[in-house]
């Protein structure tokens, strides 16, 4: 299909089904401005998947209500992340000072001696992570892996160094 061709059949979809996509919308829950935002969402996704849609009427509703099950379905998941606003009352407020000082220094030397015997590219990830705070992203970017990628060697790293520990007591 053309790009004219692809814009008309969405157009057409999008006349003969979105009363019924914003009911069953409204119906699993959505919302606000949320719910023409997944109205969109929903038509969107059919614009890039054009090719997917069934060309009968019926099986391409059917497409369209499943997709915006799948669409509430996320939102839903991702709700609190994205559109909650923070409760600034649930924050609980770090200490300047741990409630045992000895006992905090001496762990954090235990984890800075046992950093030291790994190699430089896992120590810098490892403090790249947990202490400066970098995403896996990001250190999935600096290192040329996939997100995935850098949580498995991260997640190896950790436990080389579950592995040391016993020996710095």
């Amino acid at each position: 299909m053309s790009p004219v061709e692809t814009a008309l059949f969405v157009e057409a979809l999008y006349k003969a089904h979105a009363a019924a996509v914003l009911a069953k919308l409204r119906r699993l829950g959505i919302e606000g401005p949320a719910l023409h935002d997944l109205l969109q969402d929903v038509f969107v996704v059919a614009w890039r998947r054009y090719a997917k849609i069934p060309k009968d009427a019926a099986d391409a509703r059917r497409w369209l209500l499943d997709s915006a099950r799948k669409h509430a379905a996320n939102f839903h998941r991702l709700h609190r992340h994205k559109y909650e606003e923070l409760d600034p009352h649930a924050i609980e407020v770090a200490r300047a000072e741990p409630e045992d000082p000895e006992a905090q220094a001496e762990l954090s030397n235990l984890v800075w001696s046992v950093l030291r015997e790994l190699d430089e590219p896992v120590r810098e990830s490892l403090v790249r992570h947990h202490v400066v705070g970098e995403s896996l992203e990001e250190l999935g970017a600096r290192l040329g892996l996939t997100k995935s990628g850098v949580h498995a060697r991260l997640q190896a790293a950790e436990e080389r160094m579950r592995a040391l520990v016993p020996r710095h007591g």
